[in-house]
């Protein structure tokens, strides 16, 4: 009896961790999604809004979770148990794979990021998509940086028809109204004084490889206090079959007496 209840206040105290982590991941989540959802427009969704999405889904089943498991440990039951065991069980398996599709994208996430930067860069300023000008602005001031790989990048662009050897005036350092105008004609010493010469797609990737390695670490964490209420929950479950027999068999001894 001792055991099963030290075994229920590891399982209390388990659950109020992933209760705690299930509210932060949906806050954070959020955040994340209104920071960074405009981004859309220029970078995949498969690596801004759904990365976002899934956080806020498995907080979401983090929080229901760990009550399940507050309710099979208050009222003792098996079934209560049982299905807390099984959402356990399913999450962890999403972990894993998660982890998996982690590891795949953080070593392949540099070809996403130049391939979506590369396209808005040829959609800067054309087709009237104000939406795209925006976000690339943002990410050139955000990240300090310019064009794709360094700042040259514009100079093959449609914005350079346009605007011949300038760049948009979210590279400069100091943003006024043209100062990216004949910039492209200077030296690159000359230049870097007064725009961003780096590129954007090396920014970005150090953050969202930074990111991803994070989250892994994460996902793993949270995977091993999983486990360890999966062994809780057996070893409770055990514990009450256990109980169930033997009160059996005290019943059946007793009758046999009688």
């Amino acid at each position: 009896m001792a055991e099963r209840d030290c075994s229920k206040c590891f399982l209390c105290f388990f659950n109020l961790i992933i209760w705690l982590v299930g509210v932060a991941l949906i806050v954070f989540g959020g955040y994340l999604m209104g920071v960074y959802g405009d981004y859309t427009s220029v970078l995949n969704e498969q690596y801004t809004v759904l990365p976002f999405g899934i956080i806020i889904g498995v907080g979401v089943l983090f929080f229901f979770c760990a009550v399940l498991g507050w309710c099979a440990a208050s009222r003792n039951s098996r079934a209560c148990f049982g299905v807390f065991f099984f959402i356990l069980f399913a999450i962890f398996a999403m972990e894993i794979a998660a982890v998996a599709l982690g590891v795949f994208f953080k070593s392949n996430i540099s070809d996403f990021i130049g391939k979506d930067l590369e396209n808005a860069i040829k959609n800067y300023d054309t087709h009237n998509d104000h939406g795209i000008d925006r976000i690339v602005d943002k990410i050139q001031e955000l990240f300090h940086c310019c064009g794709n790989h360094n700042y040259t990048d514009w100079s093959s662009s449609p914005f350079d028809h346009v605007y011949p050897a300038s760049v948009p005036d979210s590279c400069c350092k100091n943003r006024t109204s043209g100062c990216g105008n004949d910039s492209l004609s200077l030296p690159r010493n000359q230049a870097g004084e007064i725009i961003y010469i780096e590129g954007c797609h090396d920014a970005i990737f150090n953050v969202a490889h930074d990111d991803m390695g994070i989250i892994i670490a994460v996902a793993a964490s949270f995977a091993a206090i999983q486990i360890l209420c999966m062994i809780c929950t057996v070893f409770i479950m055990c514990r009450r079959s256990n109980d169930r027999l033997i009160s059996g068999y005290d019943i059946l001894g007793d009758g046999v007496v009688a």
